[in-house]
């Protein structure tokens, strides 16, 4: 049995049969409480795969797009070395880029650097949306 399916029987266990056989409100709320949070890990590991493999896609895409937008402009050389690192770094760099990007914003000009922080926002947006999918 996969391991999002045990937790989801497991989930059902504590709302249909342990919570309401337990004496006592407290006991009962935390049975209950038990079975949304375990419901939310199997929703995590139900979906990790798909996620990781998403975000990767669109991270390589951002970094794509990146070149292409900066392509003309004058970039600043702490954005360079930024996007050089970051590219190692996955998501985790994109917190220095959007730093990055606002610290050089007058050397790459307003609409440039509104297009690149577009392209960022957009990643960033995803991965709140992918977050919402697993807490709803």
């Amino acid at each position: 049995m996969a391991p999002d399916e045990l937790l989801e029987r497991l989930a059902h266990t504590l709302r249909a049969e342990i919570g309401p056989a337990v004496d006592g409100d407290y006991q009962r709320t935390q049975a209950f409480m038990g079975a949304v949070v375990v419901e939310r890990i199997a929703r995590q590991l139900r979906v990790a795969d798909l996620h990781a493999d998403a975000e990767a896609r669109e991270i390589a895409a951002m970094f794509n797009e990146l070149d292409t937008t900066l392509a003309d402009a004058t970039v600043p050389p702490l954005l360079r070395t930024t996007l050089n690192d970051a590219q190692a770094d996955g998501s985790a760099g994109l917190c220095r880029i959007v730093e990055a990007l606002y610290t050089g914003r007058g050397a790459l000009g307003e609409a440039t650097f509104e297009r690149a922080l577009a392209v960022v926002r957009r990643v960033l947006r995803a991965q709140i949306d992918r977050r919402v999918e697993v807490a709803q």
